[in-house]
């Protein structure tokens, strides 16, 4: 009988009849592992193209606006008091308060009405972008006779001092000026107190105990909780 070299044909091995089931089963899983996996990967670099482009788009329109509240700005008479500060998108209102006083200045008062009488249609056009105008009531260091006082009473005091400060001025705004006939705009403004975090530095880097006594209209855009849903 004459034996052959040649390797003999396995059927089942051919028909693939004999390899293990669980292999089987887990190729195909892996598959779709990866599947799902670059799936996940499209759809996030798909969503965040779509988020830097829609944030680019309001980053224009933010500089448009700021454009415009500039200009608005210029257009109140005897306006060397106030001023628009682009990087933090305040509106400034560098008349001081009496020391320790919550009471809003007359000349504050002229200030603050012209203003928001000016804004008010700016606040009505992109009233679907901003997210908040936020009053900020501010304090110098000062407490008593003593000047940078880190004491907790003298902080407690500041706060609630430069908290009046913010009501009083949007308060002010609201009921005197034609923002109060919109609640759609209305409906943005919030008063904060900020004490003596954030006082004006003069020339020399020190404080302006004078010019810190003031408030600030900050406008928060919506497209900033967006991209920072932290803040």
């Amino acid at each position: 009988m004459i034996k052959s070299d040649q390797p003999t044909l396995n059927l089942d091995h051919a028909l693939g009849l004999d390899e293990d089931p669980e292999d089987n089963d887990f190729i195909p899983m892996v598959d779709l592992m990866s599947v799902l996996m670059i799936l996940f990967l499209f759809i996030s670099i798909s969503l965040w193209q779509n988020v830097v482009k829609l944030s680019n788009s309001q980053s224009v329109m933010e500089k448009s606006i700021s454009l415009k509240i500039e200009q608005a700005i210029n257009g109140v008479v005897n306006s060397s008091n106030i001023e628009w500060q682009q990087d933090n998108n305040s509106v400034i209102f560098n008349t001081p308060f009496n020391g320790g006083k919550a009471e809003v200045p007359k000349k504050l008062q002229i200030e603050v009405k012209a203003t928001c009488n000016l804004l008010a249609p700016l606040f009505e056009e992109y009233v679907e972008l901003i997210q908040e105008v936020r009053v900020e009531g501010h304090t110098n260091s000062v407490f008593g006779d003593r000047r940078n006082d880190n004491s907790l009473e003298g902080f407690a005091h500041n706060m609630d001092t430069s908290q009046k400060r913010a009501y009083n001025t949007m308060s002010h705004c609201i009921n005197n000026s034609v923002i109060g006939q919109n609640i759609q705009v209305r409906k943005l403004f919030i008063s904060a107190g900020m004490a003596s975090k954030r006082p004006v530095l003069n020339e020399q880097g020190q404080e302006d105990i004078t010019k810190s006594k003031r408030v600030e209209f900050v406008i928060v855009y919506k497209s900033h909780n967006l991209i920072n849903p932290q803040l």
